[in-house]
């Protein structure tokens, strides 16, 4: 008598796979023949062991026939949290479909808070290749923006979730906010690290001053005025974050701030989701970590000049952007071309010099007394 696992069933199914019986299994076929029997297996079985997401999307490609959708991008934080309510109208219009994100190394753990995908993988590496092989997806889309075609085309004054959505092919978007999860986990290790810092029972404000281009930048004077104002007229404890590096990884010393607690470069992106899910209020320029806190639902203020508020202020009733009153505002979206050159400007970025220190306040303070009431 075989002891052969019926192969109608589940098991019999995975037993037929890893045996490579062609008759009784389509995976045998896809993924043993060509000469990939022994290194597939390998694979499957290291799969189990040290990347379990990836054996079950295997199962459920080559068993159940589900669909393999593979989603690159390469960009910086704030690019790849606004292409994150594109993913959740994918999975919406999809809920079979097996969703996976490729991208650089520094954004993998921030995707794996996204609860729309199935698996996020980094470029370049074995898991990636191996995807590509052997989960054989049969929607590769990679979202660019029109200013990244070839050729290049004008962008709109639009929201960038919009333009990444026009590139995902939909003409709209019935859900605009990015959205990562914190586990509870998480929101306990940062209750520790506040706790072992002596700042558990405070009011937590968080800002993020850079570095980015030059012409997003608010000086440090400034930063400095609004702490002590945070700090001394609604008690507020003050945590400054960032990474002393630039987005594409170039080294660049982010400016303490006197009178914060330095948190530059000590904190996971993970840590980071964690503390901004916490906070009364995110301060911080036109960058990333803006992106971070509306993704996490965080009340936050975003300080804009050459960028306007309404393409880059994440999309949620709890964001404010606050801008000075120049008549070159927003000269990044000119049909022209932006005026700035990301170092400089023909008007001294007066946009950001000029922006008021009483009207970031002002915002920062509606944030806060609400969460004392």
């Amino acid at each position: 008598m075989s002891n052969r696992i019926p192969a109608s069933s589940l098991w019999g199914k995975i037993w037929d796979c890893l045996r490579g019986s062609e008759q009784n299994c389509k995976v045998s076929r896809v993924f043993f023949i060509r000469k990939t029997r022994i290194r597939g297996l390998l694979f499957f079985l290291k799969g189990i062991i040290f990347n379990p997401k990836y054996a079950v999307i295997f199962l459920k490609r080559h068993v159940f026939g589900r669909t393999v959708m593979l989603v690159q991008r390469y960009a910086g934080i704030g690019d790849i949290v606004c292409t994150l309510p594109s993913i959740t109208m994918l999975r919406k219009n999809e809920p079979g479909i097996i969703l996976i994100y490729e991208t650089r190394r520094a954004n993998v753990p921030m995707l794996e808070s996204c609860p729309a995908l199935d698996l996020v993988v980094e470029e370049g590496t074995l898991l990636a290749t191996h995807c590509h092989r052997f989960l054989r997806p049969k929607v590769i889309l990679y979202p660019l923006l029109p200013d990244e075609r070839t050729p290049p085309e004008q962008r709109k004054r639009i929201h960038l979730v919009e333009e990444f959505g026009k590139s995902f092919g939909f003409s709209s978007l019935s859900e605009q906010n990015a959205q990562l999860d914190v586990s509870i986990k998480e929101q306990k290790q940062m209750r520790q690290r506040l706790q072992k810092a002596q700042l558990e029972n405070n009011l937590i404000a968080v800002i993020h001053t850079g570095p980015t281009w030059q012409v997003k930048e608010w000086s440090a004077s400034n930063w400095e005025k609004l702490v002590t104002q945070l700090k001394n007229e609604l008690g507020v404890v003050v945590i400054q974050i960032g990474h002393d590096y630039f987005g594409t990884g170039e080294a660049s010393l982010s400016p303490r701030i006197k009178g914060t607690v330095d948190w530059v470069g000590e904190l996971s992106i993970k840590q980071i989701l964690a503390l901004l899910k916490m906070t009364k209020v995110f301060i911080g320029i036109d960058s990333g970590m803006l992106h971070l806190a509306g993704a996490v639902s965080a009340p936050c203020v975003g300080l804009f000049g050459p960028t306007d508020p309404i393409c880059f202020l994440p999309r949620n009733s709890l964001a404010l952007g606050v801008t000075s009153k120049v008549e070159c505002l927003g000269c990044h979206h000119n049909i022209q071309g932006p005026l700035h050159w990301r170092n400089g400007c023909p008007n001294a970025i007066r946009c950001m010099s000029e922006l008021s220190v009483n009207d970031v306040y002002s915002a920062c303070s509606q944030f806060i007394n609400q969460g004392k009431n």
